[in-house]
């Protein structure tokens, strides 16, 4: 999969996909960023490579990586119910650390995706919330959440036995946070992520379109 426009300065590529989650309780979620302070139970991010490098190259690049951010929230809905129901279906065969499970059925990101609107997003300069968190990412979160049956958000703790697999919201240090137009949080809002916490500024006018190329 291939990801340019939409203000990106490079195109990029995408080299894996993770999920951040909370607790067995919706009680407590586990997305990394907030919005308006509002955290959601998770959090997906589709992680991109700039073209023409690999992991190795360009450490002090600060926008060697560009990670696209997708809240996942529940909804009693019968939303996005088969693509999502396979995908969770493999966590039963990862009973522990280091397991892995050969998915052989087709998996659509768009299917996951769902009716998520592509155009309404924040943008920032962040960095890694794994170790090393290196300053190198170029940050895209989308507002609006993908919706879930609660028994599939439930699935990856009680299944996977992992619990809060996500960093502590962290201090903007007087990085701005642009927003798409149409996005519902004024400028005067409060915007803040897995790496950077407190008021934001947000630029309606920034950004016109994200463009994803599945393929």
């Amino acid at each position: 999969m291939e990801v340019r426009g939409g203000g990106l300065p490079h195109g990029y590529t995408a080299i894996m996909m993770h999920f951040h989650w909370g607790g067995d309780s919706l009680c407590h979620p586990g997305s990394e960023h907030t919005v308006d302070s509002v955290r959601y139970p998770m959090e997906i991010h589709l992680v991109t490579l700039k073209e023409g490098l690999t992991m190795e190259q360009a450490n002090t690049d600060p926008e060697r990586i560009a990670v696209f951010g997708f809240f996942i929230d529940v909804t009693g809905d019968q939303w996005h119910v088969e693509s999502w129901r396979t995908l969770t279906s493999y966590l039963l065969n990862i009973t522990e650390k280091g397991s892995s499970v050969d998915i052989v059925q087709p998996l659509s990101i768009s299917d996951l995706l769902g009716s998520v609107d592509l155009t309404k997003f924040y943008r920032y300069q962040g960095s890694l919330t794994t170790p090393t968190c290196d300053e190198v990412v170029v940050w895209t979160v989308f507002e609006e959440p993908i919706k879930l049956r609660r028994d599939l958000v439930e699935r990856f703790p009680k299944t996977l036995k992992y619990r809060n697999i996500y960093r502590p919201v962290q201090r903007l240090n007087g990085r701005p946070v642009y927003a798409s137009p149409g996005v519902s949080v004024s400028p005067l809002g409060r915007v803040s992520s897995g790496q950077t916490s407190s008021r934001g500024a947000l630029s309606p006018s920034l950004l016109l379109l994200l463009l994803l190329g599945w393929g």
